[in-house]
């Protein structure tokens, strides 16, 4: 309809969730979540000097409901519009890059039962704010094969109704939620100021990429492991109390009756001010690129590090350096890989976190393209395929449950 436009891009997904979970074969809690998130995007063609980019729209919803013994989350509905464009203008060896978003976000919570909600405090207010976000970026080509490349950005995240509404048992953690948010209070907008700076290199022999970055937060919102614990009472409410307590003779009394279970940490969402910062890298040797036929041997590693900015504390589940190796062989339709890699061990812990040790992971793989313009692969895959115990420092539930051991798949993937 514009002489400008050059494409109309429209996206819509919609999906329907329910997750139960069983206690004795009996439905112990409910979750529900209805959801929906829509994108327009229009491309315009290369304006004066060159400008080129798009602009749009993109919206969702969704409506959340959990019921039961474990439901640590008011029903609740979050609504997010959001208008956004990014441009790009070459100016000789230099191109520049920019780009803006606003969004408004509106929470909703409902009314609930407190019989429903074993562990809630009270009824918090509903929620509505507004964020914006920028981004600058200069790419600089020092030669037909390297990119120098620079980025800044401003960031302003809004709260999750989990982050501001989380007051209860939560199985997926293990561990008794809660936010600080939920006495009132609040929570501050999440803002961020960044800077990358990259390097790129393409060329026939060779492909590289690496980086480093730093990144400066107000209010970071960080779910926290506490000194206390949340014990379940006989009717399915719980008491929170402290760690110290634990000595107790009432206390010590139900542990020695085999009832320590009912103990589960209490973890909570809160601000502080904090920075991330890190490097990473890969480097990609092309052995063997002949038509049909290629072999590459990948390199690649990360270190970051995130701390507070008052006092230096370490922000908790920051995952620790990693070091890889992957070798890719490819024959017409198939292709072979084999990839290594090093995790070493976390001992830059949070307060109240456990530390974790490194471990290695091996993975080998096997895929046949089928289809005239091959939609289809057959595909045959063993990871961990020593067997080795591994515990994701990112992961909520590291000391309960480590990664899966050796294990094989075989399956069949079609894009139509």
């Amino acid at each position: 309809p514009f002489s400008w436009a050059e494409e109309l891009r429209f996206r819509f997904a919609w999906s329907d969730y329910e997750h139960v979970e069983l206690e004795d074969g009996e439905v112990g809690t409910t979750f529900t979540n209805e959801a929906f998130e829509g994108r327009i995007e229009l491309v315009h063609e290369a304006l004066a000097g060159g400008l080129e980019g798009a602009f749009g729209a993109q919206f969702s919803q969704s409506r959340f409901a959990a019921v039961g013994d474990e439901a640590f989350l008011r029903p609740n509905r979050t609504r997010k519009v959001g208008l956004f464009f990014f441009e790009e203008l070459p100016l000789d060896q230099w191109t520049l890059q920019f780009g803006g978003r606003v969004e408004y976000q509106r929470i909703q919570v409902s009314a609930f039962d407190r019989d429903e909600l074993p562990g809630a405090s009270g009824q918090p207010d509903d929620f509505s704010d507004y964020g914006l976000s920028a981004s600058l970026g200069l790419i600089r080509e020092l030669n037909e094969t390297t990119q120098l490349t620079l980025s800044l950005s401003y960031t302003e995240r809004l709260p999750s109704a989990q982050e501001l509404y989380a007051d209860g048992p939560h199985i997926g953690t293990f561990a008794f939620e809660r936010s600080d948010a939920i006495d009132g209070s609040g929570f501050e907008t999440e803002d961020s100021i960044g800077i990358d700076l990259g390097l790129r290199h393409s060329s026939p022999r060779f492909s590289a990429d690496g980086s480093v970055f730093y990144q400066y937060f107000r209010n970071f919102i960080s779910l926290r492991r506490t000194d206390e614990l949340a014990f379940e009472n006989n009717d399915d409410t719980f008491t929170i109390i402290s760690r110290d307590d634990i000595d107790n003779a009432f206390l010590a009394g139900r542990i020695a009756d085999g009832e320590a279970n009912d103990f589960i940490d209490v973890t909570r969402y809160q601000q502080v001010d904090a920075h991330y910062y890190g490097i990473e890298g890969s480097l990609t040797y092309h052995a063997l690129a002949t038509g049909a036929q290629g072999l590459d041997i990948t390199l690649t590693g990360d270190l970051v590090r995130a701390q507070e900015r008052s006092g230096g504390g370490n922000l908790p589940r920051i995952p620790p350096a990693r070091l890889g190796a992957e070798v890719v062989y490819r024959q017409g339709p198939i292709e072979l890989g084999a990839r290594h890699r090093y995790i070493f061990s976390q001992r830059r812990t949070a307060e109240n976190e456990t530390t974790t040790s490194g471990y290695q992971l091996t993975s080998l793989r096997a895929s046949y393209a089928f289809g005239e313009n091959s939609q289809g692969t057959v595909f045959l895959r063993v990871d961990n395929l020593f067997d080795n115990e591994a515990r994701s420092h990112t992961s909520f539930v590291k000391d309960r449950a480590p990664l899966p051991g050796r294990n094989l798949r075989l399956g069949i993937a079609y894009t139509f």
